[in-house]
């Protein structure tokens, strides 16, 4: 029992290439997902919501993706976490 609560922790919470819930848009480039993770999306640099554009580019990403499933891809020359702990 000790050894499988052991591997456990090894598992990560997100698999990259699953399927999973976007429950809310934070901005126009960030959402979170079922787990509670905050997913940031590469190579997409929307304005901040307090700036022109910002939001409306929520509202635009809130009507792609909110409530909907979406893959997450590994990007093998990025590290899977930014500065802030989001998901890349």
């Amino acid at each position: 029992m000790k050894k499988f609560l052991l591997l456990l922790l090894f598992i990560p919470l997100v698999s990259f290439g699953q399927d999973v819930m976007v429950i809310r848009i934070i901005d126009g480039d960030t959402f979170e997902i079922e787990n509670g993770d905050k997913v940031r999306m590469i190579g997409i640099d929307a304005p901040e919501l307090k700036d022109e554009g910002g939001l409306e580019s929520k509202n635009h990403l809130k009507l792609l993706i909110e409530n909907k499933y979406v893959s997450l891809i590994k990007d093998e020359k990025n590290k899977n976490k930014d500065f802030f702990g989001r998901l890349l």
